[in-house]
């Protein structure tokens, strides 16, 4: 299974992080600054294979508890493991 990496930041609130911070050898990195266009990208880039998805705070994958839990559920549907 491959390793990935997602970043979501707020451009008003944060700058992005160092790529080098997951301390893994990574394979791919998408990261979203203020929109999650890549978060998309990412569970498309997923669909034909499992992943382990590394990533900060679990808030980065949605503005709302919902928005969360729903991408969360599609996320697991796709067999990806996520770490934290």
């Amino acid at each position: 299974m491959k390793i990935i990496a997602y970043t979501y930041s707020d451009p008003l609130i944060e700058s992005p992080p160092d790529p080098a911070i997951w301390g893994w050898e990574i394979d791919s990195i998408y990261q979203d600054l203020g929109k999650r266009t890549q978060l998309q990208q990412l569970i498309k880039d997923c669909q034909t294979e499992g992943a382990y998805l590394l990533i900060r705070r679990i808030e980065e994958l949605g503005d709302s508890v919902q928005e969360v839990s729903d991408r969360i559920t599609q996320l697991q549907a796709l067999s990806i493991k996520i770490i934290t």
